[in-house]
């Protein structure tokens, strides 16, 4: 089977209504998208600003009210542009994709969110829409990856103990399965995350697909997973993978609408 990834639009949306020629051209049996709809705004800046401030973040600041409103017009245009692709899609929100219950109000919302896409954060799924596609198994797990910090309104982060919780049940699935997470393995860069890396041991998915740390594309055997990070689709990167004989293709669209620097 082949696999089309994608991940990081940072509200670069534009480029999904480029890519629509060219899955089908790839003809991939299934999309998977490993997060960030949208991008870095006022709630991560108060969030970081917060940090370094040593004190608590707010909320009832104007330009995170706005953000918000903002952000739903992006998540709904984001699943609109998926649906058009006409390809079963399994979807895991980023760090970005904040606060928690607004992307699930509406990426669970049948009436917005077609057949075609399926959120897996937190969730274990063997339903694929396509019969060629079935057969495998799937894993999600969203957000940013630390060892301690839990926070799902200014950014979706989670700690370690609450990322190996919410997966445990995907160990006796039998293979093949893929996993979804936003965050890259420590095994895969210095960048990445050791919860990660012990989430894939325990795991063993064939397939395992994450967002890049830096925008660097690239894949990497962890033990017996094939992971791959497809690179950022909001300068028009993504990648292939033939689940049968692992080969992975890095691919650029040449059009889409621009993204400021």
């Amino acid at each position: 089977m082949k696999i089309f990834v994608i991940g990081d639009l940072y509200g670069n949306l534009g480029m999904l209504e480029s890519m629509g020629a060219k899955v089908a051209e790839e003809d991939p049996g299934l999309i998977v998208f490993t997060g960030d709809i949208v991008a870095p705004g006022a709630r991560f800046r108060e969030w970081i600003a917060a940090e370094q401030e040593n004190r608590t973040p707010r909320r009832d600041l104007p330009e995170i009210r706005e953000q918000e409103h903002e952000d739903v017009r992006s998540y709904h245009a984001f699943f609109r542009a998926i649906d058009d692709l006409g390809r079963f899609c399994y979807v895991i929100p980023g760090g970005m994709d904040a606060p928690l219950d607004v992307y699930l109000q509406i990426a669970t919302n049948r009436d917005v969110v077609s057949a075609n896409a399926f959120v897996v954060h937190h969730r274990i799924t063997s339903k694929f829409r396509y019969a060629h596609t079935r057969g495998f198994a799937a894993c999600g797990f969203g957000g940013i990856l630390t060892e301690k910090v839990t926070e799902t309104f200014f950014v979706q982060m989670y700690s370690r103990p609450h990322a190996l919780y919410a997966v445990q049940g995907f160990v006796d699935y039998p293979d093949p399965k893929v996993l979804l997470i936003h965050t890259p393995p420590r095994l895969m860069t210095p960048k990445g995350c050791e919860v990660v890396d012990e989430m894939i041991d325990t795991l063993r998915p064939s397939h395992a697909f994450c967002s890049p740390a830096d925008g660097e594309q690239g894949d990497r055997m962890v033990g017996t997973t094939l992971v791959v990070c497809p690179g950022e689709m909001r300068h028009g990167h993504y990648a292939t993978v033939d689940t049968m004989t692992n080969e992975v293709k890095y691919r650029k669209l040449e059009v889409g609408a621009a993204y400021p620097a």
